[in-house]
This record gives structure tokens, sequence and C-alpha cells, in this order.
């Protein structure tokens, strides 16, 4: 049903850029145009000073840096060839607790699930290609086998281009570990690129993600770039995600999301709640405790999805929305939605978020008590909620 309903939802799209439902309103607040981390978080603390106090800005802070998180000195330096076959698992083992393996330049293979369950650093050299095994999703009703399950306290997965072993690739890294980190890798082929689920101050910077076409032909496949499906505190940063349902699903408690560029997905990005409808790979259903709320989505640039460029709904609450570039979306640039069915399921109005806007961007608010500045409103008489 849900992913029916995603089908419909391109169609109604269309329908809704054939009206005419947007009047432009007048600015009622005027703010410095913000360009760097540091302003975005001195504006958030001065607007939201109970979402985001000093204590809670100084820990975004440190989730925009990686330094203080890639202490890998203690173990040993094992370097793979190309040409590998099976062989991080043993590599692994040999680095030890705060190791590195690196995989030089070439092609490396897992014909099995990975799991790492230590602190280590997989750092691949340019031209690094590892294939996982990573089976399709297209039956909801088996587990969720991805490619790499992380369980490591400060896992780092760095620099490598990452594929599925099948055509229709499923899930690539799973990950449940605190302060784990992907960043600088290119993922093609996936269903879900990256998933964490329980994972706190969870890292995710400077990947190129391209997820699996198959949900363009396939009513009841779906594909994500980026979820944060459970786990506090994450950071997604300077990504770029394309072609993908949702391009960055953001749930539970934020975190930070900041100039990331989505576009060609049906959803740039969707602060929403994944439901419980998912069965992981130890055979438990899964979804996200709670929705998405006090997060900082800044600096991003959203534009030619499908249906929007950012939407805001399932309860989402508390999130700031500041400094986004939006254009060219199929149907609004941000969507804060209120009670609807739309994913064939009650999803309940988004509340108590706040989102500051460009002239030229279109934007419409079915939520309650959000405090929405700027942009081109549109007419809710005229285009319906839904």
């Amino acid at each position: 049903m849900f992913r029916k309903t995603i089908v419909l939802l391109g169609l109604l799209s269309l329908i809704a850029c054939t009206k005419e439902p947007i009047t432009q309103i007048q600015q009622p607040l005027q703010i410095t145009e913000l360009r760097t981390a540091d302003e975005v978080l001195q504006f958030a603390q001065q607007e939201m000073p109970e979402a985001f106090p000093p204590e809670e800005i100084a820990r975004i802070k440190s989730l925009l840096n990686d330094e203080d998180m890639l202490e890998f000195r203690s173990g040993n330096t094992v370097t793979v060839p190309a040409g590998s076959v099976d062989a991080l698992a043993d590599a692994i083992a040999e680095a030890g607790e705060g190791g590195t393996v690196v995989l030089e330049a070439g092609t490396h293979t897992e014909s099995a699930q990975l799991i790492i369950d230590s602190k280590v650093r997989i750092k691949g050299e340019e031209g690094s290609e590892l294939t996982l095994h990573a089976p399709d999703i297209l039956d909801y009703t088996a587990s969720i086998q991805p490619g790499i399950i992380t369980h490591g306290v400060g896992t780092l997965i760095e620099g490598i281009s990452i594929t599925p072993d099948v055509t229709i690739g499923g899930v690539g890294i799973w990950n449940t570990g605190n302060k784990a980190i992907v960043r600088e890798c290119t993922f093609n082929g996936f269903q879900i690129a990256i998933l964490n689920n329980g994972g706190n101050q969870f890292k995710v910077h400077h990947n190129d993600i391209t997820s699996s076409d198959i949900w363009f032909t396939n009513e009841v496949a779906d594909a994500y770039g980026v979820v944060i499906m459970n786990g506090n505190s994450c950071s997604i940063t300077n990504n770029t995600v394309r072609q993908s349902v949702f391009g960055i699903w953001e749930c539970v408690k934020g975190g930070i999301c900041m100039g990331n560029e989505t576009s060609g997905n049906f959803y740039g990005h969707i602060l929403c709640k994944v439901p419980e409808a998912y069965i992981a790979y130890d055979g438990t259903v899964v979804g996200a405790a709670e929705p998405a709320n006090h997060w900082i989505i800044a600096l991003n640039n959203s534009h030619d999805n499908l249906y929007g460029g950012f939407v805001t709904i399932d309860g989402a609450y508390g999130n700031l929305l500041v400094a986004n570039t939006a254009s060219n979306n199929g149907s609004y640039d941000f969507d804060f939605v209120g009670d609807s069915e739309r994913f064939g399921f009650l999803t309940p109005f988004t509340h108590d978020n706040r989102g500051y806007f460009k002239p030229e961007q279109t934007v419409k608010d079915c939520g309650t008590n959000n405090k929405l500045f700027g942009g081109t409103q549109v007419d809710i008489a005229a285009d319906p909620c839904m």
C-alpha cells in the first residue's frame, strides 16, 4: 500500500502543477543570508533557544568535525591487494581494535554479509572498488540482509566505490554502532545505500549516492539514499543523492543535515517516521521510535525532484529549515503536511516547525503551529491539503 501510494503521488503532483494555487506573500522577517555552518548554528540558537540551547549547539558543532574521531593508532595497518575475494573479515581481525585496513586500487569482492564489530578504519585507495553481496528487498515479507553491518563504536568506512553484486541491490551499509562514520564513498545501484538503526552520533559526510532505479517501473519497490531510522544526534553533510524515492530520510531526534544536494528523487528530503514495516536481518520488525524532531536542515540544495524538495510529515516537529536552495521541484519546494493518508495509512500533522524561505520558493503549510517566514505561499483553498 505504501509503495503503491508513492506511485499515485506522481500523478497527483502533475495535477497540482496545472493549478494556480500560489500567491506571493510579503516577507514578514528579513534575515542576513546565512552562508556557513557557524552562522546557521548561531541563528538556530537565537531563533529557537528552547530547541537549540548552547549545550545542544556545542554538541552539533562536534558532529561536523571528523578529526576528533579519527584516532586509529592502537592497532595494525593491513593492506588488502587488488582482486581480493572475501578478504575483509580476516584483514579486520588482523588490524585489531583501532587498526586500519587499506584497500588497494582495483576490485574487491565480498560474497557474503560482512559484520564489523570493532573500531576499525577501512580506507580505500583512489580507484578502489568494493562489490557487496546485497540481495534486493522487493519481497517485504523477507528479512533485509545488508552487504555490511557495523556494530563497532567509531567504525570508519571511507574512500571506496561500493556496488551490489546483483542488478537490484538491497542495502549497502546498515549501521547500529555509535560514532560511526561513512564518508567520501560512492554508492551505485542500492535500494538503500546507508541506513542507521540505533547508532548515536552517526556521521554521513561527502558521499555520492545514485540509487537503484527499480522504483521507476516496479510499484512495490522502494529506493532511499540515506535513512536515519533510529539513533540520535546524527549528521548528514555534503552528500549528493539522486534517483531515490526519498533522497534523505530524517527521523528521530536530530542532528544536522547540511550542504547536501538532492535531485532526481521523488522527495529530496523527508522529515518523517519510518513505519514498523521492515524485517531486519535478525528477524525483528523495525521502524523509527519517533518522528523527526530538532533537526537543523540548512544550506542544502534540493532541485528537480518529481514531487518536492523538502517534505515534513507524520508528526515531525520542532525542526528548523533555513538557508536552503530549492527549485524546479514538481509540486512544491517545501511541503508541511497535515493529517494525511498519502502513504496508505494515517500520518498525523506536522507541527511546531520553523522555516525561512526565499521569495521564489513555493511553500505549502497544512500543519499546525508551524512558523514559516517568506517564500511564496500555496493557497490551500485552491490546492487542498492531502
